[in-house]
């Protein structure tokens, strides 16, 4: 090759850790590349021996990327031109994906500590400034070929990338047929990513309008085309992302709470409130109950039950105990007022079985105050539970 390949290489490797200045870097590209169109870069391309031409031919896009980021359509233009299509694919691919040592960039995401998937995917933000020679590169293997690079995408390793693309980092508008992909993955945050993408047409619609302004021939063709996509997952799948959606955002359609309390849906969905740890706060159990209260044909038993179930354990958690009444009364007293007359009598015999065994009397204060101390909160709080309980007991 008429350039230093490995000059390029240790360039591109400063440039994404940040261990090369902005003009030090400058003056370094422009002399390997000032004054040569690609065409001329990529010139002795095909001497290259088929071991590492792919792997060359995307150092030598990425190099130029770097020395001119204006260049995307001319190196388009010029990869169809000399018909290196596949190769460019072969590169990306060992580039995101492949676990080489000379070309390799990695970019991870840290979902984690994220029960509910559709959170993280609101909450992600991407390191753009170390990425963005690299979101050049997808758009070209995207207008290359939008086949190829949904195949990249569906890899769990590049998750990232996809991601940024449902960001609008990468100039990428997905199939249907990539996003059914997605959403039969083995990978929670990819079928979330997945709900995010198709559902972002209707959720831009609805948070538009208010709801009198809400054409409903519009809404409706919004929402055939979510479930064109969506209706091909896995059921208990399907009542995961929806019930993630109902805890994320404020306003959705009546029918994504019809549809997972469908009889056949019901346990995924009672598996959900107490299982998955998706609700965390009484807020959250407020939100979902509030929904299913609402809008719910019928509440069965078992989603009552489970609903009382999962404030027992918020409670337990001592999720809602502090600032009880300014921040969480409400949320409680919501939950407990909509619950029939069998789980209002469960409820009250578990308040009063914890309130009997708390350490609230003037010898635990002396002996063990930080006991005592605690236990007096939720000896607070248990009280005005169960007048609550009462009351609606007597509205029954």
């Amino acid at each position: 090759m008429q350039i230093d390949i490995e000059k390029i290489c240790v360039i591109i490797n400063g440039y994404f850790n940040g261990t090369i200045s902005i003009e030090e870097r400058k003056n370094e590209i422009s002399a390997l590349f000032a004054g040569k169109s690609f065409s001329d870069t990529i010139i002795d391309i095909q001497s290259v021996s088929n071991k590492i031409r792919h792997r060359v031919l995307v150092i030598l896009v990425l190099g130029y990327l770097l020395y001119d980021f204006n260049s995307k359509a001319d190196i388009i233009s010029v990869i169809k031109e000399k018909q290196l299509e596949r190769v460019y694919f072969g590169g990306m691919r060992e580039l995101l994906v492949g676990n080489s040592k000379k070309l390799q960039v990695k970019a991870f995401v840290n979902d984690n500590n994220f029960d509910n998937k559709l959170k993280y995917v609101n909450a992600f933000e991407p390191q753009y400034f170390q990425t963005d020679l690299l979101y050049l590169s997808c758009e070209i293997l995207y207008d290359l070929s939008h086949e190829s690079f949904e195949n990249i995408l569906t890899n769990e390793k590049t998750i990232y990338y996809l991601l940024s693309a449902y960001m609008g980092l990468i100039n990428f508008k997905p199939s249907n047929h990539f996003l059914r992909a997605l959403l039969k993955s083995k990978n929670d945050l990819q079928r979330n990513i997945a709900l995010a993408f198709i559902s972002k047409p209707l959720e831009d619609y609805i948070f538009a309008k208010n709801n009198n302004e809400i054409d409903v021939s519009i809404f409706d063709s919004l929402l055939n085309d979510f479930y064109l996509v969506l209706d091909e997952t896995e059921s208990d799948n399907v009542v995961s992302l929806l019930f993630n959606y109902i805890l994320v955002n404020r306003k959705y359609p009546v029918s994504f709470i019809l549809r997972i309390t469908q009889e056949e849906n019901i346990n995924a969905l009672c598996g959900q409130i107490t299982k998955t740890k998706k609700i965390k706060t009484i807020q959250e159990l407020k939100i979902i109950s509030e929904g299913l209260f609402k809008y719910a044909e019928k509440i069965d038993d078992r989603i009552e039950y489970a609903i009382c179930e999962q404030l027992k354990t918020l409670y337990n958690n001592g999720s809602f105990l502090y600032n009880y009444e300014t921040d969480n009364k409400e949320h409680v007293d919501y939950i407990i007022k909509q619950l029939s007359e069998k789980s209002l009598h469960s409820l009250y015999t578990f308040f009063q079985e914890c309130d009997d065994n708390l350490m609230i009397y003037e010898l635990d204060k002396m002996t063990r105050f930080r006991i005592y101390n605690n236990d007096i909160k939720r000896h607070n709080c248990i009280i005005q539970i169960l007048s609550v309980i009462n009351q609606s007991l007597q509205t029954k």
